[in-house]
Order: C-alpha cells, then structure tokens, then sequence
C-alpha cells in the first residue's frame, strides 16, 4: 500500500506543478502583453 501511495503522491505533485507553470505563462504572457500595449499608447501620445 505504501509504494502504491507514494506513486499516487508521485503522480499527483508533477501535475500540480505543470498546472502551476502553465498559469504562471499565463499571467507573463497577459502581462507582456499589456506591457506592449501601455508602451505603444505611451509612445503614440508623446509624439
């Protein structure tokens, strides 16, 4: 039983962790994203 629950547990935490970095890319991305935006209306209203 006890191999079969550290399996389990094995299993479990790398999904965890890729569900983690995948929000992670998320947020960098809409960030990056919203940088880019604010920059270039930044930008058209100096000139």
């Amino acid at each position: 039983m006890r191999g079969i629950e550290r399996r389990l547990r094995n299993n479990c935490f790398p999904d965890i962790l890729r569900i983690m970095l995948e929000k992670l890319k998320l947020i960098v991305v809409s960030n990056s994203l919203r940088l880019k935006l604010f920059i270039s209306g930044a930008y058209k209203s100096v000139n």
